[in-house]
Formats: structure tokens, sequence, C-alpha cells
């Protein structure tokens, strides 16, 4: 019997279906949208970006090849250089973040305009996507259980997974409905930590706030980072990023951000060593599973960095889709809204949302060894809010 054919691969392989299949009821029912909200927004959003064109000279926003040129030009006039990883120029998000920017008011302040206006444009683009894909007040996206290789969904057509914080109020419920949600706490770091064994890790879990816990500690050990530098360091180590690729997000040098990464391992020794176990398989081409028992995709050599993030990643994913399924069981599919990253959020009459609320606080949670996965389950109102 070959791996693939094995009873635990069908088993996962037939849990997958049944995830995909709890989620076609909302999308044939469709998500209302506030049109009221994306009218006025897209109006504010137009008249910013005019107003930013009108202020700098220039608009930081283009996307031809003419029009990224010409704030190119400007940018460098001005002590801002943006290029791609091939030395082009560019205004995409990385390069951006990446932009070498003079020690002098004038460029600092052309930088700050340059990230406004490259907010704004995605702003823009997401509001324009909604508005597009739209069918009268409603939008109908595909849900893909299992998308990327670490199992992960994917929500698109309109890509709502990736919908900003400040536009997550468009999407609403039917009248006489409301949503109700529970958001998973501090999820790959607890995986993390029921999968490697590592003991510090799961009791800085365990403190509630996983960052503020390593952030005094690693403080104390003489390696201070406040706690979005540690959030940071510790899901760079757990990605696979290395210095040079974690130095700008972290707002450091490349000698500190190695100065910060080895403190996370050092701080997480038992961590270091599941991921070189992981490796050590993955280089051997043992056949891996995740915890549900979903096959990961081979690793070449050069991509072993990738172990340890799609051993917890898949493994995270399999956790929160075995909790949608529980509350599916219990409420009924029809109740589900929307699943993403961590959050499931339902979609129920205003008379039965103490009763989704309570459903998402038992059913959702889960312990991994003595590690507890939960969240807390909250009434949201007409419309999806964080």
């Amino acid at each position: 019997m070959t791996a693939e054919s094995t009873p635990s691969y069908r088993a996962a392989a037939m849990r997958s279906v049944r995830q995909d299949h709890a989620w076609r009821p909302v999308q044939a029912r469709g998500i209302r949208l506030d049109l009221d909200r994306l009218l006025r927004e897209r109006t504010v959003v137009e008249e910013e970006a005019r107003r930013l064109q009108v202020e700098n000279g220039v608009n930081l926003m283009a996307a031809s090849d003419a029009g990224v040129a010409a704030a190119h030009a400007w940018l460098v006039a001005n002590g801002v250089t943006v290029r791609d990883a091939t030395g082009h120029p560019s205004l995409e998000q990385d390069a951006v973040a990446r932009a070498q920017v003079e020690d002098t008011t004038r460029a600092r302040v052309s930088y700050g305009a340059l990230l406004a206006a490259r907010e704004l444009g995605r702003t823009r683009g997401k509001l324009l996507e909604l508005d597009r894909l739209r069918q009268g007040e409603r939008v109908y996206p595909q849900m893909i259980v299992r998308h990327t290789r670490t199992g992960r969904a994917l929500v698109r057509r309109p890509a709502l997974q990736n919908l900003g914080r400040s536009l997550r109020g468009m999407l609403m419920a039917d009248p006489g409905y409301v949503l109700v949600s529970l958001d998973y706490h501090q999820v790959e770091p607890s995986v993390a930590a029921a999968m490697s064994g590592d003991a510090q890790l799961a009791a800085d879990v365990a403190s509630g706030d996983v960052y503020a816990a390593a952030a005094a500690g690693w403080a104390s050990g003489g390696a201070p980072m406040d706690r979005a530098q540690a959030k940071t360091a510790f899901l760079a180590c757990l990605y696979g990023r290395g210095a040079a690729s974690s130095a700008t997000d972290l707002g450091v040098t490349q000698q500190e951000a190695a100065f910060l990464i080895e403190a996370v391992w050092g701080r997480y020794s038992r961590l270091r060593e599941y991921r070189d176990e992981l490796q050590a398989r993955f280089a051997a081409s043992v056949p891996m599973t995740t915890l549900g028992g979903r096959p990961i995709p081979a690793l070449g050599r050069s991509e072993l960095y990738k172990a340890l993030n799609w051993m917890i990643q898949g493994s995270a994913a399999d956790i929160f889709e075995g909790g949608v399924m529980r509350v599916a069981d219990a409420i009924g599919p029809e109740a589900l809204f929307l699943g993403v990253h961590d959050e499931l959020i339902l979609h129920v009459p205003s008379a039965r949302a103490e009763y989704a609320r309570q459903v998402l606080a038992e059913q959702m949670p889960c312990t991994l060894g003595s590690v507890i996965i939960t969240g807390d389950a909250e009434v949201l109102g007409t419309h999806w809010r964080k």
C-alpha cells in the first residue's frame, strides 16, 4: 500500500471534503455588503488620492511603468531610493519596505508620503474589487478550505482574507441577523509549543501573551526588544526567515536582527531542536504529515528552512477546521459566515446570538498535551469588526 493510500491519508482527505461542503451554504447565499458605506469610502479615498497627488506633484499610487518611473524620479530627487531585488525602480510593497532613505527631513517626509499613498492605494484597490464583484448588494466569494501547501484556507473573488480592519465593516448580516465570532489566541505559538514539547514556550503561551512574556525574558537576559519586535523575531524563526529579510521589519540593522533571532532560539531551545529534527526528516525524504494526518509536500534541500513553518501552519489549519466542523455540527452549517486566518464568524438570527456565542465558546477550544488553544467568543452585531 502506498503512502498516499494509507487509511490516515484517506481519512484526512475525507475530512477535507466534508469541511469543503460545510461552506457551501454561505457561498450560495452570499455575503451582504453595506453599500452606503462602500460608496462613502470610495468617495473619501478618491478625494484623498487627488489631494495627495496635488500636494506631492506626482502620483505615488501609480501602477503603470511611466507612472512608476515618474514617482521614482520624484523620490530620488527627495532622497528616497526604491528598487526591487533586481535593482529596477519599483513601488511594490517589499521594495518600499526596503527603501533607502537619506537622513534628512525632506527625505523622511517624502518617504512618509509614499507610505501613505501606497496604503491608500491598497484600500482603493480593495474597494474597487468589492464593487466590481458584487451582484446587487451581495458578493459570492469562493471558499477553498485547502488551498496553500500548508493547507490554509483561501477566500477569493473577492479576497476577503486580506480585507483590512478598517474595511471589515463593509460585510454585514442580513436583516434580523447578527454576526458572532471567535478568534483563536496566539494559535501558532501554541501549536509550536505543543508539537515541539518546548516547556518555556508553553509557559509563555500560558501567561496569556506569549510575545510580552518573551520580550520581558529577553530584556532581562540582555537582548532588549519590545513586544512588536518579539513577535516579529519569533515569527521570523517560525517561518524560516533570516536576519537579512527580517531587519527592516524589526527596525534594526542586519547584525542586530541576527542577534535578536538568536535570542529567540536561545529561549526556545527545544523548538530549535524540533526544527532541526524536522529538517533532517525532510532531507531524508521521510513522508511527513500534519497533526491532522494530511501529507506535507516534499522539500528540496534548498527549501528545508520551510519545514517548521509548514508543519506548524498545516497543523494549525487542521485545528481550526476541526473547530469549524464541531461548530457546524452543533449549530448547522448554514450558520457559517466566514473563516479567515484564525477567526470563525457565524451568521444567526438575533434571537440566537447568545446561543451561537456559547456554541463557539464550547466547541472551538481544544487541548494539545498541556497547551490549551482557545479564544473569546463575542457577539459582533450587524457588521464584521475586529
